[in-house]
């Protein structure tokens, strides 16, 4: 298994292409590096729950209508911080959405202060599709 940073698609071809089973994106979840070996080793693990998931989970869902909504340029720059693992820049940022849409600025904050950069980037994605299509429309 690879422990990669990348996130572009030609990457993870690559990997796979070089004989890995299977990849995981950095940062990664410790829950994600236990369902890899469950899936590759057939190994199992019992969980407690963690207080700081739960806690974080309600009011944490990031809409893509709310990421279509901010200004393009604030988009780019998030994904860049993203992308560049830039958590000072990204917590910067992340204050300049609070001040346009407070919730979302705190979903945002709760998802980077929990390392999930793959859920912000994801957001991102998915308001892209979500302005793209409306667009069309």
């Amino acid at each position: 298994v690879a422990l990669t940073a990348s996130v572009f698609k030609e990457e993870r071809d690559n990997i796979m292409a070089a004989g890995m089973d299977d990849f995981i994106r950095k940062p990664y979840r410790p829950e994600e590096v236990f369902e890899c070996l469950t899936r590759h080793l057939g190994a199992s693990f019992i969980y407690e729950e963690s207080t700081a998931q739960s806690a974080a989970a309600p009011g944490a869902a990031l809409r893509p209508e709310d990421m279509a909504a901010l200004p393009l340029e604030l988009r780019r720059e998030l994904d860049e911080a993203l992308t560049n693992l830039d958590t000072t820049r990204l917590t910067g940022l992340i204050v300049r959405v609070s001040g346009l849409n407070p919730a979302l600025g705190a979903a945002l904050s709760q998802h980077a202060d929990l390392l999930d950069y793959t859920t912000l980037h994801q957001a991102l994605m998915a308001g892209e599709n979500y302005s793209s299509e409306r667009a069309v429309v």
